[in-house]
């Protein structure tokens, strides 16, 4: 089999907290912790990432995890990234509104410009925060062309509809929409962020197979548009909405990296189904680099093998998911 890490990719879920390396960690106090099993929750997982998170105090940590990023994915064949960042949390935190977000566009132009990979920003919202700070999120948002989308992130118990309204502003704006739903919470999850989010992709979506209502809504076609640029309308091709289904199941995966939350039910909705029932998925391996531990680095041999098998992957299903992705 070739090396696939050498097959140019395009990386469509990650969040760029959940990237630090180590090392980096390290320079401003940090602790990287290594784990060998799967998270058990949501919540581990989100504490875990703020941890790193507190770490991001100066212009100059935000800027180098940026570049930094760049560096690592480019090094495993991506060509294009759209990175989830938190901006609004940080400016909050640090009393600094615009600086988080600043910084680290400069590092992710810097690292295009020395790297080669293209990337975007998609500024999340936890669900658990107030409507208010997702309107005053809106405006630097909308301000620079790096930032294509918007997403509701967090406890996908708490309900989407509140934020409605701010919403349909941000795609009026010419923003995307692309909300997590469907893993954590079930296929309920999945129509709140279609009808009330109005999601033009759905993070994870795992969860969307235990009912055929939402799976129809998914696969029909549509003139939804896809994330990557703003400003023209192109429409879909012949597909609906697609959801990012996680190649791995979320786990510590190394110094200071952490894949998302836990997923038992990685082998029993397999990627393969979900395109036969019709579905295109955008195939993603979550956040941070795959441990040796668990398949190999991200995007080689043992790490594709692996998720073809935990996946049910058929060498139709693989050729249509390169497709789909791309």
């Amino acid at each position: 089999m070739r090396d696939l890490r050498l097959l140019p990719k395009a990386h469509l879920h990650t969040h760029l907290e959940s990237t630090v390396r180590g090392a980096t960690i390290r320079e401003p106090g940090g602790e990287p912790t290594v784990r060998d099993r799967p998270f058990t929750g949501f919540r581990e997982s989100a504490y875990r990432r703020s941890t790193v998170r507190a770490l991001l105090r100066d212009h100059r940590h935000f800027r180098r995890i940026a570049e930094e990023f760049c560096q690592d994915e480019a090094a495993r064949g991506v060509r294009c990234a759209e990175v989830t960042f938190t901006a609004a949390a940080h400016g909050e935190r640090l009393g600094r509104p615009e600086m988080p977000l600043e910084a680290v566009l400069e590092g992710l132009a810097a690292g295009a410009e020395r790297y080669g990979i293209r990337t975007r920003v998609i500024l999340d919202h936890s669900r658990r925060r107030s409507v208010e700070r997702l309107w005053r999120g809106l405006e630097p948002a909308t301000r620079y062309p790096q930032v294509i989308a918007l997403g509701l992130a967090g406890d996908e118990s708490c309900p989407a509809a509140p934020f409605s309204e701010a919403l349909r502003a941000a795609r009026e704006a010419g923003l995307h929409l692309v909300h997590p739903a469907g893993e954590a919470a079930g296929p309920a999850s999945v129509w709140e962020a279609l009808a009330v989010g109005h999601a033009e992709r759905i993070g994870h979506g795992i969860r969307v197979l235990e009912d055929p209502d939402p799976v129809a809504e998914l696969g029909r076609p549509s003139c939804r548009t896809a994330a990557g640029h703003r400003g023209g309308r192109s429409p879909r091709r012949s597909v609906g909405v697609r959801p990012e289904d996680r190649a791995w199941p979320a786990r510590a995966s190394g110094p200071g990296q952490w894949t998302g939350t836990a997923s038992s039910r990685s082998r029993s909705v397999p990627v393969g189904l979900s395109g036969r029932r019709g579905i295109h998925p955008a195939t993603t391996r979550g956040d941070g680099a795959a441990s040796p531990r668990v398949g190999g680095p991200p995007g080689g041999k043992g790490w594709f093998r692996q998720r073809n098998d935990s996946w049910g992957l058929r060498p139709s299903d693989r050729v249509r998911a390169k497709l789909g992705s791309a």
